[in-house]
Protein backbone atom coordinates (compact mmCIF):
# COMPACT_ATOMS: atom_id res chain seq x y z
CA UNK A 1 0.00 0.00 0.00
CA UNK A 2 1.34 3.39 -1.39
CA UNK A 3 2.28 6.30 1.75
CA UNK A 4 -1.03 7.83 3.21
CA UNK A 5 -0.60 11.15 4.31
CA UNK A 6 -3.92 11.08 6.39
CA UNK A 7 -3.25 8.21 8.48
CA UNK A 8 -0.29 9.07 9.24
CA UNK A 9 -1.38 12.33 10.38
CA UNK A 10 -3.80 10.72 12.38
CA UNK A 11 -1.97 8.31 13.88
CA UNK A 12 0.53 10.78 15.06
CA UNK A 13 -1.90 13.36 16.82
CA UNK A 14 -3.68 9.97 18.79
CA UNK A 15 -0.63 8.25 19.71
CA UNK A 16 2.21 11.02 19.94
CA UNK A 17 6.04 10.94 19.62
CA UNK A 18 8.14 10.40 22.17
CA UNK A 19 10.63 12.94 22.83
CA UNK A 20 14.10 13.01 24.12
CA UNK A 21 13.86 15.69 27.17
CA UNK A 22 10.99 13.83 28.66
CA UNK A 23 13.44 12.07 31.35
CA UNK A 24 14.32 11.74 35.16
CA UNK A 25 17.62 10.31 36.31
CA UNK A 26 17.80 9.15 40.01
CA UNK A 27 21.08 7.51 41.00
CA UNK A 28 21.17 5.78 44.80
CA UNK A 29 24.28 5.80 45.94
CA UNK A 30 26.24 2.66 48.23
CA UNK A 31 25.57 2.88 51.98
CA UNK A 32 29.03 2.67 52.14
CA UNK A 33 29.86 6.39 50.21
CA UNK A 34 30.87 8.72 53.24
CA UNK A 35 32.44 12.25 51.98
CA UNK A 36 33.72 15.13 54.62
CA UNK A 37 32.53 12.58 57.61
CA UNK A 38 29.03 12.27 56.81
CA UNK A 39 27.07 10.27 54.69
CA UNK A 40 26.25 10.30 51.28
CA UNK A 41 24.70 7.15 50.13
CA UNK A 42 20.94 7.07 48.96
CA UNK A 43 19.34 9.61 46.37
CA UNK A 44 20.51 12.63 45.82
CA UNK A 45 17.60 15.04 44.64
CA UNK A 46 19.82 17.73 43.53
CA UNK A 47 22.30 15.27 41.20
CA UNK A 48 18.89 14.31 39.22
CA UNK A 49 18.10 18.55 38.28
CA UNK A 50 21.71 17.74 37.11
CA UNK A 51 21.67 14.68 34.61
CA UNK A 52 21.17 16.93 31.24
CA UNK A 53 21.31 13.90 29.07
CA UNK A 54 21.09 10.09 29.90
CA UNK A 55 19.70 6.57 27.60
CA UNK A 56 17.86 4.13 27.96
CA UNK A 57 20.42 0.79 27.87
CA UNK A 58 20.68 -1.67 25.19
CA UNK A 59 21.80 -5.23 24.94
CA UNK A 60 23.13 -7.96 22.66
CA UNK A 61 23.17 -11.23 22.37
CA UNK A 62 26.27 -13.51 22.73
CA UNK A 63 25.99 -16.16 19.86
CA UNK A 64 27.76 -19.50 18.99
CA UNK A 65 27.36 -21.40 15.97
CA UNK A 66 25.35 -24.43 15.58
CA UNK A 67 27.73 -27.30 14.44
CA UNK A 68 24.65 -29.37 13.13
CA UNK A 69 24.78 -27.04 9.95
CA UNK A 70 27.27 -28.69 8.26
CA UNK A 71 26.32 -27.40 4.88
CA UNK A 72 24.42 -23.63 4.28
CA UNK A 73 24.70 -20.53 6.06
CA UNK A 74 25.22 -20.45 9.80
CA UNK A 75 22.61 -20.40 11.86
CA UNK A 76 24.03 -18.07 15.17
CA UNK A 77 22.55 -19.34 18.15
CA UNK A 78 21.90 -16.50 21.39
CA UNK A 79 22.81 -17.99 24.76
CA UNK A 80 23.69 -14.72 27.04
CA UNK A 81 22.76 -11.03 26.80
CA UNK A 82 25.83 -8.30 26.88
CA UNK A 83 24.88 -5.24 28.45
CA UNK A 84 26.43 -2.14 27.03
CA UNK A 85 28.04 0.80 29.52
CA UNK A 86 25.56 3.74 29.64
CA UNK A 87 26.46 7.47 29.77
CA UNK A 88 25.11 10.21 31.95
CA UNK A 89 26.36 13.72 31.03
CA UNK A 90 25.81 16.28 34.40
CA UNK A 91 25.48 20.02 34.41
CA UNK A 92 28.49 21.02 36.73
CA UNK A 93 28.15 22.82 39.87
CA UNK A 94 30.57 26.24 40.70
CA UNK A 95 32.07 24.11 43.77
CA UNK A 96 32.53 20.94 41.23
CA UNK A 97 30.23 19.04 43.88
CA UNK A 98 29.01 16.61 41.54
CA UNK A 99 32.70 15.52 40.16
CA UNK A 100 33.61 14.84 43.83
CA UNK A 101 30.94 12.93 44.98
CA UNK A 102 31.42 10.83 41.46
CA UNK A 103 35.54 10.55 42.64
CA UNK A 104 34.61 9.49 46.54
CA UNK A 105 32.32 6.58 44.72
CA UNK A 106 35.43 5.53 42.52
CA UNK A 107 37.74 6.08 45.37
CA UNK A 108 35.61 3.07 47.25
CA UNK A 109 36.19 1.09 44.08
CA UNK A 110 39.68 1.74 43.50
CA UNK A 111 41.35 2.32 46.72
CA UNK A 112 41.57 6.13 48.52
CA UNK A 113 45.01 7.40 47.23
CA UNK A 114 43.16 10.30 45.50
CA UNK A 115 42.80 12.06 49.05
CA UNK A 116 45.67 10.08 51.49
CA UNK A 117 47.09 12.75 54.04
CA UNK A 118 51.07 13.30 53.61
CA UNK A 119 51.80 10.47 56.44
CA UNK A 120 49.70 8.10 53.97
CA UNK A 121 51.48 8.45 50.79
CA UNK A 122 53.96 5.43 51.36
CA UNK A 123 50.87 2.88 51.91
CA UNK A 124 50.30 0.32 49.47
CA UNK A 125 46.73 0.02 51.03
CA UNK A 126 45.62 3.31 49.62
CA UNK A 127 45.46 0.74 46.01
CA UNK A 128 43.73 -1.80 47.23
CA UNK A 129 40.25 -2.13 45.47
CA UNK A 130 37.36 -2.42 47.78
CA UNK A 131 34.36 -5.11 47.77
CA UNK A 132 31.96 -5.02 45.08
CA UNK A 133 29.16 -5.24 47.16
CA UNK A 134 30.07 -2.11 49.18
CA UNK A 135 30.42 -0.23 46.08
CA UNK A 136 27.05 -1.00 43.59
CA UNK A 137 24.58 1.07 43.31
CA UNK A 138 21.08 1.36 41.72
CA UNK A 139 20.07 4.36 38.60
CA UNK A 140 16.68 4.68 37.83
CA UNK A 141 15.89 6.11 34.09
CA UNK A 142 12.41 7.56 34.19
CA UNK A 143 10.58 7.80 30.54
CA UNK A 144 7.25 10.19 30.31
CA UNK A 145 4.98 11.36 28.00
CA UNK A 146 3.92 14.64 27.12
CA UNK A 147 1.19 14.91 29.43
CA UNK A 148 4.03 14.00 32.27
CA UNK A 149 2.56 10.71 32.87
CA UNK A 150 5.56 7.29 33.63
CA UNK A 151 5.65 5.58 30.89
CA UNK A 152 8.89 3.20 31.64
CA UNK A 153 10.96 3.24 34.33
CA UNK A 154 14.74 1.48 33.67
CA UNK A 155 16.49 0.08 36.47
CA UNK A 156 19.85 -0.95 36.61
CA UNK A 157 21.15 -2.87 39.04
CA UNK A 158 24.65 -3.27 40.98
CA UNK A 159 25.69 -0.62 38.64
CA UNK A 160 28.78 1.75 39.46
CA UNK A 161 30.86 4.48 38.10
CA UNK A 162 33.26 2.94 35.35
CA UNK A 163 34.89 5.78 33.55
CA UNK A 164 34.81 9.22 34.66
CA UNK A 165 35.71 11.56 31.82
CA UNK A 166 38.24 14.83 31.64
CA UNK A 167 36.84 18.88 32.45
CA UNK A 168 37.95 20.88 29.45
CA UNK A 169 39.56 24.17 30.50
CA UNK A 170 39.92 27.36 28.39
CA UNK A 171 40.49 31.20 28.42
CA UNK A 172 38.99 31.00 25.58
CA UNK A 173 35.44 29.88 26.40
CA UNK A 174 32.64 30.60 28.20
CA UNK A 175 30.82 27.51 27.67
CA UNK A 176 29.68 25.48 30.78
CA UNK A 177 31.36 22.71 32.29
CA UNK A 178 29.46 19.06 31.85
CA UNK A 179 30.59 16.06 33.37
CA UNK A 180 30.53 12.48 31.49
CA UNK A 181 30.07 9.40 33.50
CA UNK A 182 29.86 6.04 32.16
CA UNK A 183 28.59 3.57 34.25
CA UNK A 184 28.80 0.12 34.37
CA UNK A 185 25.87 -2.36 35.73
CA UNK A 186 24.87 -6.22 35.75
CA UNK A 187 21.66 -6.08 33.91
CA UNK A 188 18.53 -4.13 33.96
CA UNK A 189 15.07 -4.58 34.32
CA UNK A 190 11.73 -2.24 32.89
CA UNK A 191 9.24 -1.65 35.80
CA UNK A 192 5.87 0.30 35.04
CA UNK A 193 5.26 -1.17 31.37
CA UNK A 194 2.10 -0.27 29.68
CA UNK A 195 0.36 -3.45 28.62
CA UNK A 196 0.64 -3.83 24.70
CA UNK A 197 -2.50 -5.32 24.50
CA UNK A 198 -1.80 -8.57 25.95
CA UNK A 199 -4.18 -10.38 28.01
CA UNK A 200 -3.66 -10.35 31.77
CA UNK A 201 -1.55 -13.02 33.35
CA UNK A 202 -0.64 -14.09 29.88
CA UNK A 203 2.75 -11.82 29.32
CA UNK A 204 5.34 -13.93 27.98
CA UNK A 205 3.89 -16.69 27.06
CA UNK A 206 4.41 -18.31 23.41
CA UNK A 207 1.28 -18.12 21.28
CA UNK A 208 -0.49 -21.61 19.74
CA UNK A 209 0.89 -22.27 16.50
CA UNK A 210 4.36 -19.90 16.57
CA UNK A 211 6.20 -22.84 17.37
CA UNK A 212 5.37 -26.66 18.46
CA UNK A 213 3.87 -27.21 20.93
CA UNK A 214 6.38 -28.91 24.20
CA UNK A 215 5.57 -32.80 24.79
CA UNK A 216 2.68 -33.57 27.03
CA UNK A 217 2.10 -36.07 29.93
CA UNK A 218 2.84 -39.31 29.08
CA UNK A 219 -0.05 -41.64 27.52
CA UNK A 220 -1.64 -44.12 30.03
CA UNK A 221 0.07 -48.04 29.38
CA UNK A 222 3.03 -46.73 28.43
CA UNK A 223 6.94 -47.17 29.90
CA UNK A 224 8.68 -43.92 30.89
CA UNK A 225 11.84 -43.49 28.62
CA UNK A 226 10.15 -46.18 25.68
CA UNK A 227 10.52 -44.42 22.20
CA UNK A 228 6.34 -44.54 20.95
CA UNK A 229 5.84 -46.30 17.98
CA UNK A 230 6.41 -44.33 14.87
CA UNK A 231 7.87 -41.63 16.00
CA UNK A 232 11.04 -42.82 15.67
CA UNK A 233 13.43 -45.75 14.97
CA UNK A 234 12.32 -48.23 17.28
CA UNK A 235 15.16 -49.45 19.67
CA UNK A 236 16.42 -52.43 19.97
CA UNK A 237 14.69 -55.23 21.93
CA UNK A 238 15.02 -57.64 24.38
CA UNK A 239 18.08 -59.83 24.00
CA UNK A 240 16.67 -62.99 22.04
CA UNK A 241 16.79 -66.28 23.94
CA UNK A 242 19.98 -68.45 23.68
CA UNK A 243 22.12 -65.44 23.35
CA UNK A 244 24.33 -64.73 25.99
CA UNK A 245 24.41 -60.73 27.08
CA UNK A 246 27.10 -58.14 25.38
CA UNK A 247 26.90 -60.66 22.74
CA UNK A 248 26.54 -59.73 18.73
CA UNK A 249 23.52 -61.91 17.38
CA UNK A 250 23.78 -63.77 14.16
CA UNK A 251 23.31 -61.72 10.91
CA UNK A 252 23.36 -58.33 12.85
CA UNK A 253 27.03 -57.31 12.17
CA UNK A 254 29.96 -58.97 11.18
CA UNK A 255 31.37 -61.21 13.94
CA UNK A 256 34.15 -60.71 16.14
CA UNK A 257 37.67 -62.46 15.53
CA UNK A 258 37.27 -65.95 17.79
CA UNK A 259 39.34 -67.86 19.93
CA UNK A 260 43.06 -68.18 18.65
CA UNK A 261 43.63 -70.90 16.79
CA UNK A 262 45.81 -73.96 18.23
CA UNK A 263 49.83 -73.66 18.03
CA UNK A 264 48.90 -70.20 17.83
CA UNK A 265 50.82 -68.15 20.82
CA UNK A 266 48.96 -65.15 22.64
CA UNK A 267 49.38 -61.58 20.67
CA UNK A 268 50.82 -63.07 17.79
CA UNK A 269 49.22 -62.28 13.93
CA UNK A 270 47.90 -65.41 12.81
CA UNK A 271 49.18 -66.17 8.98
CA UNK A 272 47.69 -64.79 6.20
CA UNK A 273 45.54 -62.15 8.28
CA UNK A 274 47.91 -59.30 7.80
CA UNK A 275 51.86 -58.89 7.84
CA UNK A 276 53.80 -60.09 10.47
CA UNK A 277 54.66 -57.31 12.86
CA UNK A 278 58.43 -57.01 13.54
CA UNK A 279 59.78 -59.74 15.74
CA UNK A 280 62.60 -59.23 19.15
CA UNK A 281 64.94 -60.24 16.79
CA UNK A 282 68.33 -58.36 17.75
CA UNK A 283 70.78 -57.43 14.93
CA UNK A 284 74.52 -57.45 15.29
CA UNK A 285 75.94 -54.52 15.15
CA UNK A 286 78.35 -55.30 12.38
CA UNK A 287 75.66 -55.87 10.24
CA UNK A 288 73.93 -52.52 10.43
CA UNK A 289 74.74 -50.34 7.57
CA UNK A 290 73.83 -46.51 7.46
CA UNK A 291 73.34 -46.24 3.85
CA UNK A 292 76.92 -44.83 1.90
CA UNK A 293 78.59 -44.86 5.26
CA UNK A 294 78.99 -48.59 5.64
CA UNK A 295 78.43 -50.81 8.41
CA UNK A 296 78.84 -49.45 11.83
CA UNK A 297 82.42 -49.33 13.45
CA UNK A 298 82.43 -51.64 16.95
CA UNK A 299 83.26 -49.41 19.73
CA UNK A 300 84.85 -51.49 22.64
CA UNK A 301 82.85 -49.88 25.78
CA UNK A 302 85.65 -51.13 28.55
CA UNK A 303 86.14 -47.45 30.15
CA UNK A 304 84.59 -45.89 33.33
CA UNK A 305 80.94 -45.65 33.07
CA UNK A 306 80.75 -47.43 29.73
CA UNK A 307 82.75 -45.12 27.77
CA UNK A 308 85.90 -46.15 25.03
CA UNK A 309 89.76 -45.90 27.32
CA UNK A 310 91.28 -42.83 26.82
CA UNK A 311 87.72 -40.83 26.08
Amino acid sequence: MAFNITQFTSDIANRGVSKESQFEVRIFFPDTLIIGGQFAGGLDAGLTLRAESASIPGRTSQTIDDARDVTGPVRKIGYAPIYVPMDITFLCDEELNVKEKMDSWMDIILGNHRVAGAGQRNSTKLFNPGYYSDYIGTIDILKFNETGEKVVTTRLLEAYPFSIALLNLSWESEALQKLQVQFQYRYYEQLNVKDRSIPGGEKNRTPEGTRPAQPGPIPEDTTPNITLLGTRKARRGPIPEGTTPNETPIGSRPAQPGPIPKGTTPNETPIGSRPAQPGATQIPTSERNFGSFGPVPEVPVTGPRGLPNNF
